[in-house]
């Protein structure tokens, strides 16, 4: 049994907790964040509350620090940092602030002392360094914010040339946003500063230090809410340059193609426009991501099904982003349809093969995203792709209202074709939708039943949430219908599910991803069979602690086929891929060839069941109708267990060497199913009864 414990992202907000000592490794970054107190459309999802490096211990030497700020403009002080200039002997010390002073003790030995300030109105971020500080006896130094005389302004220029400004800046009725963070970064540490402010006013230009220092870099993140998409830039900073920014080359952009959902379709048009929209985006620093943030806009264009991204040409990635589009119709993050994160490459922004499950993720021990994605999911789309065109895929995970008790429960989220998620809490889509409201949309397209011990103790989906009373019994079952799908804008969808697990066994099993593909690319659509497959991944995740799971491989899982509504459901043959098992966010993998069908459907679509089964009776059922359109059937598979005068080569549908040389495939004694055979220079599948 793979064992693997995995973390998962939650909405929590940024805590500034928990200590490291001061050689621990690898170092957290200190996150502060200045947000306009009326600011309701930015919100951030931190990836771990251990987001702050307290003051380190075993301490010798004191060094006090003051600082003189300019009162008119009503700076603060953010962090007075501490850091040994030793690369082989890594120590970090933050001070506490003892009335006016700021005051820390540490190790003897020599440290960069470092200042950080900041002005009232977020236009401003200052630097304050005293480098090379022998600390063999107590140390005061005194810092004074004029004499941040070394100044840089930071330029942003729009992918067509202009200026990006914000809209709502000479209107305060309205609200558009811009995201600027600060990575403050040591040459040996790493990142040890990300500093956020959020602006919906007067953007934050100007960076200010009194020297520039020899074991620091700084890089401005920014992110812009532009008449024509969102704008990410990743912008190192040269302290001795005027002016720094984007150039007019180098720019990335990437877009995508969604469908209505029949709920965005209904309700879009009782809303003025423009309304709310929202994008959202990941943080990654030092390979990790470390946040995830949801932007938007008010009462401004602002689409979200493209964006557009610049760094620097030969960037080395230390600092990325991986932005989400979104179909922009239900515009709140929790009712719209999101796309997988994009990540930057040598051949543009391409799908980060990350998968956001039930709008969070599961993720490494260290509560962040890997560097990199689930390669299997990481190619570019099609250029026919649609998103939302499809009946998605199921995905449960524990749920629990503790941080450290699971209390049976779980949440649950739909994954599309291409990693896309289709939100499903309409209830959240407006501040208070009325009844007739929602009927006149259609309801919320979905409809659920949950029973403990057979008890019925949810049958409404806006009672359901990790808040729910689980109770403390032992068998639990969830049926749950949802309609929220219309194929080319004229064919219903619906997903069917069950989920059936003891509490004393405490695993889920679930569906984590779902995929068609032709020829090995993704689709839904099939001239013929020949070369049509279904990928699937799927999961038993058990509940450790808030944002941690433990994960074992499930005991069986079944793929079956019928034409569409016929309910005449036949086995597909079901292969484990072992070499594409991916943690986290996936799970086990999963091939089923399609070339093995032989029920002509009058409707040329055909339905999906899926079922994944755990331990102890733990079982996750699916009906996908229709899953995909098959538009003939090919003749390329025969039914043969004979021999041959030709020697031949074995080879399972997923590559996988079976036998080379043989005599015939019918020496080998092979198991049911189908197979690839190579004779000669052709090849061809045949199937085994």
């Amino acid at each position: 049994m793979k064992k693997i414990t995995i973390q998962a992202i939650s909405a929590v907000a940024i805590a500034l907790a928990a200590a490291l000592p001061a050689n621990a490794s690898p170092f957290s970054p200190i996150l502060t964040r200045t947000s306009p107190p009326d600011s309701p459309l930015h919100t951030k999802i931190a990836a771990s509350a251990n987001t702050c490096l307290s003051v380190a211990k075993a301490a010798s030497y004191r060094i006090t620090v003051s600082i003189t700020l300019d009162q008119g403009r009503e700076q603060e002080v953010q962090n007075v940092l501490a850091i040994s200039t030793d690369s082989q002997n890594k120590k970090l010390y933050q001070a506490t602030q003892v009335g006016s002073l700021y005051q820390l003790n540490a190790d003897p030995g020599v440290y960069d002392v470092v200042a950080f300030i900041k002005s009232d109105d977020g236009d401003t971020q200052i630097l304050l360094f005293e480098e090379d500080v022998d600390l063999s006896s107590n140390q005061r130094i005194m810092f004074n914010q004029r004499n941040a005389k070394i100044v840089t302004r930071v330029e942003r220029k729009s992918p067509a040339g202009g200026e990006l400004t914000l809209p709502s800046t000479n209107d305060p009725g309205d609200c558009s946003i811009a995201d600027h963070v600060l990575m403050f970064r040591h040459n040996d540490f790493g990142t040890i500063v990300m500093d956020e402010t959020v602006a919906f006013r007067k953007n934050c230009s100007t960076i200010a230090t009194n020297l520039v220092p020899k074991r620091f870099t700084l890089t401005r993140m920014d992110a812009f809410a532009w008449e024509q998409g969102p704008v990410f830039m990743v912008i190192p900073i040269d302290l001795e340059k005027e002016f720094n920014g984007p150039t007019d080359g180098g720019w990335q952009s990437v877009s995508a193609d969604f469908a209505q959902t029949p709920l965005s379709k209904a309700w879009l048009p009782t809303q003025p426009s423009p309304t709310y929209s929202m994008t959202g985006y990941l943080i990654s620093a030092d390979n990790k991501c470390c946040a995830y943030v949801n932007m938007g806009n008010y009462k401004h264009e602002f689409p979200t099904d493209r964006c557009y991204y610049w760094s620097p040409e030969g960037y080395d990635k230390t600092y990325e982003y991986y932005p989400v589009l979104r179909d922009g119709l239900i515009v709140i993050q929790e009712a719209s349809v999101s796309s997988m994160p994009y990540r930057l490459t040598p051949d543009g922004l391409v799908p980060s093969g990350l998968n956001l499950i039930c709008s969070a993720g599961i993720m490494l021990d260290d509560r962040t995203f890997p560097d990199e994605g689930h390669p299997e999911f990481s190619s570019p789309l099609p250029d026919d792709a649609r998103l939302a065109n499809a009946v998605p895929a199921l995905v449960c995970i524990p749920g629990s209202n503790d941080a450290n008790i699971w209390n049976n429960g779980f949440q649950y989220g739909y994954t599309g074709r291409y990693g896309e998620e289709l939100g499903i809490n309409a209830c959240v889509f407006s501040d208070e939708p009325s009844p007739e409201e929602l009927d006149r949309c259609g309801g919320y397209r979905r409809s659920l039943s949950v029973t403990c011990d057979d008890r019925e103790i949810c049958s409404d989906p806006a009672d359901f949430s990790k808040w729910l009373d689980w109770g403390s019994g032992d068998s639990y079952e969830m049926q749950i219908e949802m309609s929220n799908v219309l194929i080319d804008n004229s064919i219903e969808g619906v997903n069917k599910a069950s989920l059936s697990y003891k509490a004393s066994d405490k695993y889920i099993p679930t569906v984590t991803a779902l995929q068609l593909r032709d020829k090995g690319k993704p689709t839904d659509r099939f001239a013929s069979n020949t070369d049509a497959s279904l990928v699937f991944t799927a999961a038993t995740l058990s509940y450790v602690r808030m944002l941690a799971f433990d994960f074992k491989a499930p005991s069986a899982v079944r793929a079956e086929y019928a034409p569409h509504g016929s309910n005449e459901f036949e086995d597909l043959e079901v292969s484990e891929v072992p070499e594409n098992f991916y943690m986290p966010g996936y799970g086990n993998y999963y091939i089923a060839p399609l070339d093995i069908i032989d029920h002509e459907s009058d409707s040329k679509w055909y339905d999906l069941r899926i079922s994944v089964e755990g331990d102890g009776g733990a079982v996750q059922t699916q009906l996908i109708s229709p899953a995909f359109r098959l538009e003939a059937l090919s003749s390329s598979v025969g039914t043969t267990i004979a021999g041959s005068d030709t020697r031949c080569d074995v080879y399972s549908t997923d590559g996988r060497t079976i036998a080379l040389g043989a005599e015939s495939i019918g020496s080998l004694n092979l198991e049911p199913g189908i197979y690839i055979v190579k004779e000669g220079g052709s090849a061809r599948k045949v199937r085994i009864d």
